[in-house]
């Protein structure tokens, strides 16, 4: 596995983020050293849910954060993947629902960060799919000049990035996506 190790400089982190899509696929892992901190990730999550207030409240549906957990990571990255998981269950949710943010420590270590939502099952034959770039279950979806298929990819390769990896259930009317982060690779 290669690494690349961009710091401290806005051009450092933009050429980090702009090949991060351009890697995902090489097993190469972009390190931003100079953003990672600690923090409690039910507060990440809250600015994120508060990002979101308006796109909820045209669906009538809102979103509730539990649990907590600090971890050392790339604070704007980690925005970056629950902004593409909450807008996913927004999209996609029934309206009228609530949609759950789950933050918990692992045993082994790292944390297990989740978004869950009631709406239409994902079939199975698509949830190993779901993280590939460009992927869609159902390209006749609506928003699909708007929406290409890259925001669970982009999850994929943060999650990567903060040594972890991502998961996907659906069944019964319930759909959870989330990824593992454990430490991030030195």
């Amino acid at each position: 596995m290669r690494r690349l190790l961009l710091r401290g400089s806005l051009r450092g982190r933009l050429s980090c983020w702009l090949a991060l899509q351009a890697m995902l696929g090489l097993g190469v892992v972009c390190v931003a050293a100079y953003v990672v901190i600690a923090m409690t990730l039910a507060s990440l999550a809250a600015e994120v849910v508060e990002f979101h207030e308006a796109a909820l409240w045209e669906v009538s549906m809102c979103a509730e954060v539990q649990g907590d957990a600090s971890a050392s990571v790339d604070a704007p990255l980690l925005r970056r993947a629950l902004s593409n998981l909450l807008c996913n269950a927004t999209r996609y949710g029934d309206p009228g629902s609530r949609v759950f943010i789950r933050i918990e420590p692992l045993l082994e270590g790292g944390v297990e960060i989740s978004v869950t939502k009631r709406g239409p099952d994902v079939e199975p034959v698509h949830l190993p799919r779901l993280f590939d770039r460009f992927y869609r279950a159902d390209a006749a979806r609506t928003h699909g000049d708007r929406n290409h298929g890259l925001g669970l990819a982009i999850v994929a390769g943060i999650a990567r990035m903060h040594g972890g990896e991502v998961f996907a259930e659906s069944a019964n009317g319930i759909t959870c996506i989330g990824m593992r982060l454990g430490q991030a690779p030195a």
